[in-house]
């Protein structure tokens, strides 16, 4: 029988954060101009963040900052210096993977704010193989892990969503995407699937 803190790390639901993705951009610093998507997610709270999930389209590697809210300016917050997405830049093997990005896998954590929290994500593509890449799909989801009550005896009563024992929502709605812990990337995939079908 597995215990309360076992069930509540493999049990839960996914929960879809709204996302919003930009066109991509170029730095306009001195020096070699680099390409970038800005994804902006619709809530404040860091902890309402668990990865992101994105289809790739040709980019060999990504590197992702925080754009941290500063009076009237956004200070750029390095979150994952580098994630390899295709194990060959000249090779299109890979080039339409699905990823996924867990906080976890930051360097440093993600910082709360007012209202929307926004990713600034770089593209990096050596090869000249693809002068057009970016990344597709490209959306935000939160773990809910289940909370389990013990009843008098001692036995475990119905688990029941995190999401349901809090007192305050998130800023704005989000919408179920799953009643089971199945990867957000196995879930996303699958949508796609059943769309081309």
């Amino acid at each position: 029988m597995r215990t309360t803190a076992e069930v509540a790390r493999t049990e839960g639901s996914w929960v879809v954060i709204g996302t919003r993705v930009s066109p991509v951009f170029h730095t306009n610093a001195a020096g070699p101009r680099r390409p970038y998507i800005d994804v902006t997610l619709a809530c404040g709270k860091a902890s309402d963040f668990t990865c992101l999930v994105f289809r790739n389209c040709y980019t060999a590697s990504i590197s992702i900052e925080q754009q941290v809210s500063n009076g009237r300016h956004l200070d750029p917050r390095m979150l994952l210096p580098r994630k390899e997405l295709m194990r060959d830049p000249h090779c299109e093997d890979d080039a339409q993977a699905w990823h996924a990005v867990y906080s976890s896998h930051f360097k440093q954590p993600l910082l709360d704010e007012d209202d929307a929290i926004i990713l600034r994500i770089y593209l990096l593509q050596p090869s000249p193989n693809w002068p057009v890449f970016s990344l597709q799909q490209v959306q935000a989801h939160r773990f809910d892990p289940l909370l389990l009550q013990l009843a008098p005896n001692g036995s475990h009563e119905e688990p029941i969503p995190a999401s349901t024992k809090s007192t305050t929502g998130p800023s704005r709605p989000f919408s179920r995407l799953s009643a089971t812990s199945a990867s957000p990337v196995a879930a996303t995939t699958g949508a796609a699937a059943a769309a081309a079908a």
